[in-house]
């Protein structure tokens, strides 16, 4: 099963959450568990279905037959590590553990969904998309963490389809050192490789290189065109 982006935040009354002992514990009363997924950007729920299994007892708990709002909701009588699936229409799968030792009274995991990005699957050899919700510090190569939802969506879509090859391309304006410029973009686009790599995609499917201020997408002569030329793109090689 295909892994995907999933974030999990807990909200636990009277206990925490551990790793699972050997021996199951045997709670003293049921523990409520819902499972509620939210939009990543309005963090709004959105209707989902669910598929819930326990590790340790084999038991499949729920498989949500329709799209609902917080339709995930099952007693758990024993420690226990549960493998959560959530599906919801217009967003990447989401999936991941949630691991419960100890007696609570009740316990809410959320599930952040990730809109699916079409023009990142759909792109075609010789295709080039600007990646414009990827940020770094000024003057730097250190990534803003705002970038990791679109750098997600190009992990994913690279994940699931093998065969794409991609270059990435930094850009920059002609203000400043040029050489310092050059550097940079290059850098830029590393940091976006190692990032990929780092999630899996094997090295021979990306191509880093920095053009520095040679190939602006506009003139440099206003501030709003210098922006535009600050820039990082995807050309697809191969798919």
């Amino acid at each position: 099963m295909k892994n995907y982006y999933l974030l999990i935040c807990a909200s636990i009354l009277c206990s925490t959450i551990h790793c699972i002992a050997q021996q199951p514990v045997q709670f003293c009363s049921p523990i409520t568990i819902s499972v509620k997924a939210v939009d990543l950007l309005t963090q709004k729920e959105v209707p989902a279905q669910f598929e819930v299994f326990l590790t340790k007892s084999q038991q499949q708990i729920r498989t949500g037959a329709t799209y609902d709002v917080d339709a995930c909701r099952f007693p758990l009588l024993q420690a226990d590590s549960i493998y959560i699936l959530v599906k919801s229409p217009g967003y990447y799968d989401t999936e991941d553990f949630l691991v419960v030792e100890q007696d609570t009274s009740a316990l809410i995991s959320y599930a952040v969904m990730m809109e699916r990005d079409i023009p990142f699957e759909e792109l075609k050899v010789n295709e080039v998309k600007k990646l414009d919700k990827i940020y770094f510090e000024q003057g730097s190569f250190l990534l803003n963490a705002t970038s990791i939802e679109q750098l997600m969506k190009l992990y994913v879509a690279l994940r699931d389809n093998p065969k794409m090859k991609i270059q990435i391309a930094g850009h920059s304006d002609n203000v400043g050192n040029l050489k310092i410029n050059h550097f940079l973009s290059e850098n830029r686009a590393k940091v976006i490789g190692s990032f990929l790599m780092d999630k899996g995609i094997k090295s021979n499917r990306l191509q880093f290189v920095g053009y520095g201020h040679t190939k602006p997408a506009t003139g440099n002569d206003t501030e709003e065109n210098r922006a535009a030329n600050r820039r990082v793109e995807v050309l697809v090689m191969e798919r």
